[in-house]
C-alpha cells in the first residue's frame, strides 16, 4: 500500500512539473499535514493510514517547470522504513529516498 502510495504521489509530481510546463503557468503543491494529503491544483492525494508527515509544506512548480523552494518531505512509517521526497531547487526534479 505504501509502495503504490509513492508511485502514485511521483507520478503526480512528475504531471504537475510537466503541466506547469506545457500551460505555461504556476502550480501549487500542498503537503497538508492536518487533513494528511498532498492536494495539486486538480487532484488530492489522500495518505494511506500507514504513512504519515508530520509538517505542512506548500511549494509551487513554476511555469520553466522549477519549484520555488527547496525541502525534504519525511513520510514517516510506523514500521518499516521511512520515504523521503528531496526537491532540488535549480532542476524541479526530486529524488525518493527509502530510509
Amino acid at each position: 500500500e505504501n509502495r503504490l502510495f509513492v508511485d502514485q504521489l511521483v507520478a503526480q509530481l512528475n504531471y504537475t512539473q510537466q503541466k506547469a510546463l506545457f500551460h505555461n503557468k504556476r502550480y501549487t503543491v500542498t503537503f497538508d499535514q492536518s487533513r494528511q494529503e498532498v492536494r495539486f491544483n486538480d487532484r488530492n492525494l489522500q495518505l494511506p493510514e500507514t504513512l504519515y508527515f508530520n509538517q505542512t509544506f506548500i511549494f509551487d512548480y513554476l511555469a520553466n517547470g522549477r519549484v520555488n523552494q527547496f525541502r525534504t518531505v519525511t513520510l514517516y512509517t510506523n514500521e518499516g522504513p521511512h520515504v523521503k521526497i528531496v526537491f532540488q531547487l535549480g532542476s524541479g526534479k526530486f529524488v525518493v529516498q527509502t530510509e
